[in-house]
């Protein structure tokens, strides 16, 4: 029987209150928008990016995250995910983003006046540019994208134009304009992929006015912090089973307690140790498909490199492979110290132990499986070739004076040399010597076939 008042809440954004572990995140994001300075939050999925954002744009928070600034800041927030198709184009961008702002522009006759120039330009840089600076006065415009790298790939705002513009009125008009985006793949990256729109290729990238925050696994007193929320059942022993499990990632937190926390509930008397056990099978399906995006995400040479923690014998990281440990670093899949470890490297959560264990088993099976595949292609290939020669005049021409003289040669030692009684036996030594007869001619034809090829 499942019940309503399980503390955990897997698979989505978690309630302000039950943020925990980001204090100091959160600080530093509420002062670059005291500044003007936009923010990239990077993590991949569901590390806790969207539930930062909800924090941020809190109404119950809004006074003690921005005191004496708190009337004057205004949220426009958009998940990328849900505007990614053709029918949103630039304008129908800047109407979204700008639509929080309506009571405060109409009532304004300067903001007004300047929203209807932006409306009649098609929301130029120049029109937009001059509405912000009307707004600098009054309001600031806190525009928050979710999911921010999927505009690279957007139909119609995925250019260079639209990045360009949206770089330009942020960086000029800070205290009017400051974005806060959250993306899947960190900032060098996202100026990498983008350099397809850069019309000059050694200029600077786009996104680099933004100051970028890696978000990390939780630390040990957070991970506490946060499974403090049970207070009916979990032990010591519970905890910890948690925290070696999940390696404090969010999302794999609340999963684990969520499936501990119901067999608690639905069967009290289970011994400790068959519950934590049935526990992590349950957490292992459910946080299957989230490791394998996480997965698939990475580019290969991340992937390597992350592997390469499983080799057998501990050898030097090349200097390639250690950049691509240092950037897992900051998200803290990876540490410097601990058991299971290659050279100064581990991988901190079982769960991620296990998932490339299983990783390395598939790809070795494969490789396997393609090897004999392989093998039964080729000798597919040489059968097809066997029967496309019987059809050439030349096989067939050779492989029947074969057979003749395979034949006679068996004539020839039954009348002079072998004494045989029994036909089967006579008819038996003329098909093996007419057989061999028609293989040295098909040899023969063959090689003639290869000089003439050659030739």
């Amino acid at each position: 029987m499942r019940h309503n008042n399980n503390p955990f809440l897997p698979g989505k954004p978690v309630p302000s209150e039950q943020l925990k572990g980001r204090d100091n995140l959160i600080r530093r994001i509420v002062n670059n928008i005291f500044k003007g300075q936009s923010t990239i939050i990077v993590g991949p999925f569901r590390s806790g990016k969207t539930s930062i954002l909800n924090y941020l744009s809190d109404s119950n928070k809004r006074n003690q995250l921005y005191e004496e600034k708190s009337q004057n800041v205004i949220f426009s927030s958009i998940d990328v995910n849900e505007i990614f198709d053709g029918q949103c184009n630039k304008n129908e961008f800047w109407l979204r983003v700008l639509e929080p702002l309506e009571d405060k522009i109409t009532n304004n006759p300067a903001l007004d006046q300047a929203y209807k120039t932006c409306q009649e330009k098609n929301f130029s840089t120049d029109s937009l540019d001059k509405l912000l600076k009307q707004m600098e006065k009054n309001f600031q415009l806190v525009l928050m994208l979710d999911e921010f790298h999927v505009l690279l790939q957007h139909p119609t705002l995925g250019q260079g134009d639209f990045f360009a513009s949206l770089r330009t009125l942020a960086s000029l008009n800070g205290q009017a304009l400051t974005l806060v985006m959250t993306s899947n793949i960190l900032l060098s990256r996202l100026n990498e992929d983008s350099k397809e729109y850069t019309r000059n290729p050694t200029g600077s990238p786009y996104f680099n006015f933004m100051d970028e925050e890696a978000l990390k696994t939780l630390s040990s007193s957070a991970v506490d912090e946060l499974l403090g929320q049970d207070k009916k059942h979990f032990n010591d022993e519970d905890r910890q089973f948690i925290k070696n499990m999940t390696g404090g990632y969010p999302y794999f937190l609340q999963v684990a307690a969520s499936e501990l926390w119901e067999l608690y509930e639905d069967e009290p008397k289970k011994d400790a140790g068959e519950r934590r056990k049935q526990a992590q099978q349950k957490f292992y399906d459910k946080v299957e498909d989230t490791l394998e995006n996480i997965w698939q995400s990475w580019p290969s040479k991340t992937q390597k490199a992350f592997a390469s923690l499983f080799a057998n014998t501990p050898e030097p990281h090349s200097e390639e492979i250690q950049n691509k440990l240092k950037e897992l670093e900051r998200y803290g899949f990876v540490g410097k110290t601990g058991v299971e470890k290659t050279g100064d490297w581990k991988i901190c959560s079982h769960v991620w132990k296990d998932f490339v264990r299983k990783q390395l088993a598939r790809k070795n099976t494969n490789e396997v499986k393609n090897s004999s595949e392989s093998h039964f292609v080729s000798e597919s290939e040489k059968a097809d070739e066997v029967l496309n020669n019987l059809w050439k005049p030349t096989f067939l021409i050779l492989m029947l004076i074969g057979t003749f003289v395979g034949n006679g040669i068996g004539v020839f030692l039954i009348t002079n040399g072998i004494s045989l009684s029994d036909p089967l036996f006579v008819y038996i030594i003329k098909f093996v010597f007419a057989s061999v007869g028609a293989f040295f001619g098909y040899q023969i034809a063959k090689k003639l076939d290869r000089i003439g090829k050659s030739g």
